[in-house]
């Protein structure tokens, strides 16, 4: 029993280590903790053994550093209390309440803080992306760019607010700034889907295709940031998405969702599969609240 004890105790710590170490995405990171935390439970309750006071404070030393280990080192981020008193069980139980909030906090990716400066990491290229738009209408075929120009005309503005509201969030975070951000964010977006429909209209079709690609640039790096930004208020963001008349799903078609890949790869310095799996979640969270 002892030999089973241990195997599973490294096994369990091994995919906790694992997990919190992990550079990928944030979801991948909570499935790892899951794992942990589920092998540790099979110890708990199928091999009916308890752990010693050894074990109990090496898993407890872990929980405790492996939010830093895990880029978790917001001062929000508080170690995990045990209680002085109390048998293995309840040790046990409160280590495990304390893997389930590690758990939840990874797998949403970040904390607010750090996704408040991701949100603002992203603005150069969202800058960038706009200006590569602003030049496409002149490589089109004279009937398309009057169509683009019309379309995307509203895009340097919006993205403009969002730089602003984004630096306004970060340096002074509060509800209201957030509510403003996610506001002139989702603003933008539906800028961008329009614009993602009306191209979709050029009849040329390098004219199309050239069009849709710029556009998907922007529209990627957008949708990024809203699922962000969704991800900081909660739940009660999908309140906002009345507000958002063309969906996601409307325009996910005439996305090149490889080069999507490829942006947010580069980006977040992940390999281009990862970055493909965390582009498809991304969109399927904004679908399924309402965006």
């Amino acid at each position: 029993m002892q030999n089973w004890k241990t195997t599973i105790i490294g096994l369990a710590m091994g995919g906790l280590q694992a997990a919190a170490t992990y550079q990928g995405s944030g979801g991948w990171k909570g499935y790892g903790i899951a794992i942990g935390i589920a092998l540790i439970g099979i110890l708990a309750r199928d091999f009916n053994v308890t752990l010693s006071d050894a074990e109990l404070a090496s898993i407890k030393n872990f929980m405790n550093s492996g939010g830093k280990v895990a880029g978790l080192d917001d001062p929000a981020h508080k170690p995990c209390p045990m209680p002085p008193d109390g048998n293995a069980a309840q040790k046990l139980g409160v280590l495990m309440l304390c893997a389930l909030l590690l758990q939840a906090t990874l797998f949403t990716g970040c904390t607010k803080a750090q996704a408040a400066q991701d949100i603002v990491n992203w603005m150069p290229a969202l800058q960038n992306a706009v200006h590569v738009v602003d030049a496409t209408a002149a490589v089109l075929d004279p009937a398309a760019a009057p169509i683009l120009a019309a379309a995307t005309k509203g895009f340097d503005a919006g993205a403009q607010l969002v730089v602003a509201q984004a630096q306004a969030y970060l340096a002074s975070p509060s509800v209201s700034v957030l509510a403003q951000l996610q506001a002139a964010v989702v603003t933008l977006q539906q800028s961008v889907n329009q614009a993602v429909l009306e191209a979709a209209r050029i009849v040329n079709p390098q004219s199309q295709q050239k069009a849709l690609v710029d556009i998907a640039a922007v529209a990627t790096i957008v949708n990024t940031v809203l699922a962000l930004v969704n991800g900081m208020i909660g739940p009660s963001a999908a309140k906002s998405a009345n507000a958002a008349a063309i969906k996601v799903a409307q325009v996910t078609g005439y996305l090149d969702q490889d080069k999507a890949a490829r942006l947010i790869a580069e980006h977040y310095r992940i390999s281009n599969e990862a970055a493909r799996v965390e582009y498809r979640a991304g969109l399927q969270e904004l679908a399924q609240a309402g965006f």
